[in-house]
């Protein structure tokens, strides 16, 4: 059987300081609420950061594009992502919502970058800053996750059965940026597609 991993990892995608000047920029205050008036995770767009991670893409495209066996067709413009211990952990597929029990896609997106800009510690000292206790991001369906690791780029297929939760933050900020990724031709996810257990495909994630 060959191994074929799902995920494209790419360690120090971007520098601790270039990850600083992108939490820096989102300017983040106020979490937004949700219609019960709970606060959810909160999303913004920056200039700089759309401009930090397409560099960081860009270097990295051949690679990626070998990986997936398609080219870049559209990058949606990078989003950066907050959350702290009051956002209760929440589902997230990153191109369909469930409806009536059934996943229907309603974004045109193939694969997801994701970056951690902010660092997993459960010891002291602690910077509230830029860690965060919690905040590992697990995927249900394959039962394991990734623990934030600041300018970790982690691709993985925007197909709900890479629906994702970020677990409950206990101290500190969680701060990512996720930008959506459309191929040509389109990502169709098959299991059968993508041979292996969890352990093998980090084997052959980078």
């Amino acid at each position: 059987m060959t191994i074929r991993s799902p995920f494209f990892i790419i360690d120090e995608a971007i520098s601790p300081l270039q990850c600083e000047q992108i939490v820096d920029s989102a300017e983040f205050i106020y979490l937004d609420v949700d219609k019960s008036n709970l606060p959810i995770m909160t999303a913004k767009h920056t200039e700089l950061s759309h401009m930090l991670i397409q560099q960081a893409l860009s270097a990295h495209q051949p690679a990626i594009e070998q990986h997936y066996q398609a080219k870049f067709a559209h990058t949606e413009p990078t989003r950066v992502l907050w959350s702290d211990q009051t956002v209760s952990p929440t589902a997230i597929s990153d191109n369909s919502v469930r409806i009536k029990d059934k996943w229907l896609r309603v974004h045109n997106r193939d694969i997801t970058a994701l970056v951690f800009l902010c660092d997993y510690n459960d010891n002291v000292p602690f910077d509230g800053e830029f860690e965060v206790y919690g905040g590992k991001m697990e995927f249900p369906s394959h039962n394991f996750g990734f623990n934030p690791i600041r300018g970790t780029m982690i691709l993985y297929p925007c197909d709900p059965h890479f629906t994702h939760v970020f677990s409950k933050i206990g101290m500190g900020n969680l701060v990512v940026s996720k930008t959506f990724i459309q191929l040509d031709p389109p990502l169709i996810y098959s299991p059968s597609n993508f041979p292996g257990s969890w352990q093998q495909w980090l084997e052959h994630a980078i």
